[in-house]
């Protein structure tokens, strides 16, 4: 094989990990294994990926996987939101109820405070 075909091969598994539906906790160590590995290269501050929850709905959602270094320097947060959900089991498998949703009525970053 030439080092394309290796790459292909290579991004097809990366895809298939990426977007198995985690049956087992041991799913979660291959993507932080697979995170750790592009985080070791300098220039990598950040990985975007599909969300497997996601994938059989009608929705697509996303997961972020961000260094430290990244939400220190680089982000500031403008709201704190808290939701609540339920895990209801059902016939078709896993359905989430959304209790509630509020938000902080303020916050201080220096001081690590949000008040509800």
């Amino acid at each position: 094989e030439d080092l394309e075909d290796v790459a292909i091969d290579f991004m097809q598994f990366l895809n298939l990990a990426l977007t198995r539906v985690a049956e087992n906790p041991a799913y979660y160590k291959l993507t932080a294994a697979i995170a750790n590995f592009y985080f070791k290269h300098p220039q990598i501050k950040g990985l975007i990926y599909p969300s497997v929850q996601f994938l059989e709905d009608t929705q697509r959602g996303f997961n972020y996987a961000l260094l430290p270094e990244v939400i220190q320097d680089c982000l500031q947060p403008i709201k704190f939101v808290k939701t609540k959900f339920r895990v209801l089991v059902s016939y078709n498998g896993i359905t989430f109820h959304h209790d509630s949703y509020s938000e902080a009525k303020e916050f201080d970053v220096s001081k690590n405070t949000i008040i509800w």
